[in-house]
């Protein structure tokens, strides 16, 4: 993500966002709210945290800047804390939360009169093929401008990208901006879809 794209209303909007989660810990005994643990976790992973260990570092040496959008009123969490939270939050729960997030910031950071290119692509990773599972592929909705991925489904076994791109374009809503997609999603009732979106 451009770290143009990023910023203060954006982070007071990610903050507010979370804070309509509801916490599924026991009242009692809580010392972090799970907005602010969850608005670490993302922002640290946006730049570049790969593990819980490495969250935990960023909200440290971040913790200053932090304060200004967050109550913190338990300090900065612990590693086992990260861990802990996202070993209850439902994935399902907290991907919708953050999509929903995700996909307002194109709109807001786009010039005027300029319109969002989604470019819709599928990938298939490389290694993850063995002799119990067949590769995992995936299609991904990318806004060329803020230069992120919107929205990403994997493709079932023995399926193909055009069984997924109905519900993708349709997640991603893409009102009055240009699709681009390869020949594979060149079929009549994708075309539908994309035009039932005013302006696209």
């Amino acid at each position: 993500m451009s770290s143009k794209i990023i910023r203060q209303a954006d982070l007071i909007t990610l903050t507010a966002t979370f804070a309509t989660l509801d916490d599924p810990r026991q009242a009692r005994g809580i010392r972090h709210l799970l907005c602010d643990i969850l608005v670490i976790s993302v922002l640290a992973v946006i730049c570049g945290a790969t593990n819980y260990a490495l969250i935990h570092t960023f909200a440290v040496h971040r913790q200053v800047w932090l304060r200004r959008f967050l109550r913190l009123q338990g300090g900065i969490p612990s590693q086992d804390t990260f861990e802990r939270i996202f070993g209850i939050v439902a994935p399902d729960t907290f991907r919708a939360v953050f999509c929903g997030w995700i996909q307002q910031i194109p709109s807001q950071a786009l010039p005027e009169g300029e319109r969002e290119v989604f470019a819709i692509d599928g990938k298939t990773s490389r290694g993850t093929a063995s002799d119990a599972f067949a590769a995992l592929h995936t299609v991904s909705v990318y806004s060329v401008q803020c230069q992120l991925v919107l929205e990403a489904v994997t493709v079932p076994v023995k399926a193909n990208e055009i069984t997924v791109l109905p519900a993708l374009i349709q997640a991603v809503a893409p009102v009055g901006g240009i699709v681009t997609i390869d020949a594979m999603g060149c079929q009549k009732n994708v075309a539908a879809i994309i035009r039932t979106f005013p302006g696209t």
